[in-house]
């Protein structure tokens, strides 16, 4: 079986519409073919934003990843 990608960006806090975006494409967080990637404002907005870390954060450990690693800068200001 072949590992299968899902990538997502500007999720901006919203935990709710990310689960049903992913749940719609097919993605199984206990799928271990099943990879996750999220790309930038994941937390900035929205009132979820503690549902969403604690999603990603056990979703990680769930796969067994060695790490979590984010770069957090101030918005889109350099």
């Amino acid at each position: 079986m072949s590992q299968k990608i899902f990538v997502c960006s500007d999720i901006h806090g919203f935990y709710k519409e990310l689960k049903t975006g992913l749940r719609k494409k097919g993605f199984n967080e206990n799928n271990p073919e099943h990879i996750l990637m999220v790309l930038g404002d994941v937390f900035d907005r929205g009132h979820e934003a503690v549902k969403l870390f604690n999603f990603l954060s056990n979703f990680f450990y769930v796969v067994n990843c060695p790490c979590f690693i984010a770069y957090i800068y101030n918005g889109n200001k350099r």
